[in-house]
């Protein structure tokens, strides 16, 4: 990782700058917080000469606080399938900037839940 990366997610506005803040990140916000079900399928990916653009579609049960990606949302135990878009932009052999963006209630509306309890956005 270069000294100056970043990792941003784009609806939520989380993230991290440097090596120091996008370790914190990472630590602290988005890998204690992934559910313990939580299952991913890429389903596409670009390699260029200096990034990798990942989508993956996931799914999980919403049991814990995630607030890099729901913000202040509690708990719902709710089902919840989203498809996130990775950009990892590359300086030599070191990532230098990583974004992610998805199908957030922020950014694309609200969650609906249907009728299998399976959550969904509008």
């Amino acid at each position: 990782m270069t000294v100056d990366a970043f990792v941003e997610n784009v609806p939520t506005g989380t993230g991290g700058r440097g090596k120091e803040g996008v370790r914190a990140f990472y630590r602290d916000s988005f890998v204690n917080s992934l559910p313990n079900d939580i299952t991913g399928e890429l389903t596409h990916r670009v390699v260029g000469d200096s990034a990798i653009v990942d989508e993956v579609h996931h799914t999980f049960t919403h049991a814990k606080q995630m607030d890099w990606i729901l913000p202040g949302v509690p708990p719902t135990n709710k089902r919840v399938v989203i498809d996130i878009v990775a950009v990892v932009y590359f300086r030599g052999d070191k990532s230098a900037v990583s974004l992610f963006t998805g199908t957030t209630p922020k950014y694309f509306g609200r969650w609906a839940y249907g009728p299998d309890g399976e959550a969904t956005h509008r």
